[in-house]
């Protein structure tokens, strides 16, 4: 069964069907969360789509997915915008409502700060590391 299947599985709107994956999710999540880091960037993307299902679900802990932020610097745009639809998910979209922009300020720098190593280990491209960190959040 391939990623892009499962992903569908969680995507759609029968609850039935994301209530009878609960026990998948359960067993597989960890192998899912490594595979945000594969070496194949379709497969890394398609694993943090998935991961980013079983947030929206509330399937995940909250340590669930701690290295997926580091992946907005990723050298395939379909692995950062994957990425950014996850830190998006998992740090804004249920505080939207309420949030205000210093809030949001915080939880960026502290996106930031965690993802330091994987900014100042990324290749020197056309962009520099913060206005990357910005165009990734927020295109």
């Amino acid at each position: 069964m391939s990623l892009r299947s499962i992903s569908n599985l969680y995507a759609t709107e029968d609850k039935e069907v994301v209530d009878a994956m609960a026990l998948f999710s359960t067993r597989f999540k960890k192998r899912i969360e490594e595979m945000t880091e594969d070496v194949s960037p379709k497969v890394a993307a398609e694993a943090v789509g998935l991961m980013t299902h079983l947030l929206n679900e509330g399937m995940l802990e909250d340590d669930d997915g701690n290295a997926i932020p580091k992946l907005l610097w990723h050298k395939d745009e379909a692995v950062r915008k994957a990425a950014r639809e996850f830190v998006y998910l998992d740090t804004f979209a249920e505080e939207e409502e309420q949030s205000d922009k210093e809030q949001d300020l915080v939880q960026l720098l502290n996106i930031y700060q965690m993802c330091s190593p994987a900014v100042q280990a990324a290749e020197p491209g056309k962009e520099d590391a913060e206005y990357a960190l910005l165009s990734c959040c927020y295109a």
